[in-house]
């Protein structure tokens, strides 16, 4: 099971030296044909500027740095997120 990592999340990416904050999970790209991506970041400590935002998924997480902020509304999203997770990746193995 992959770990559902909540919004302010600092990550280093495969493949990157600069370190990301995780800002949105389940994200659509509809430039993509509607691909719906883990995560949604911006880099850190710079934020958010213009257009350079970063989607990617939790494979391609190589680090954790900073685990952001979890209360009781962050754990309830996690059920949320599992659910819609499992209903991407089932419309991932239709498509296959």
């Amino acid at each position: 099971m992959i770990k559902t990592f909540p919004i302010g999340t600092v990550v280093q990416l495969g493949g990157m030296k600069e370190k990301i904050m995780i800002a949105g999970r389940q994200q659509i790209n509809n430039e993509e044909n509607g691909r719906v991506y883990d995560y949604s970041g911006y880099p850190y400590p710079q934020g958010m500027d213009g257009d350079d935002v970063y989607l990617f998924d939790a494979e391609q997480i190589v680090m954790v740095y900073h685990i952001g902020y979890q209360d009781l509304d962050e754990v309830n999203q996690k059920f949320i997120i599992a659910e819609i997770a499992k209903e991407v990746e089932a419309e991932r193995t239709e498509k296959e």
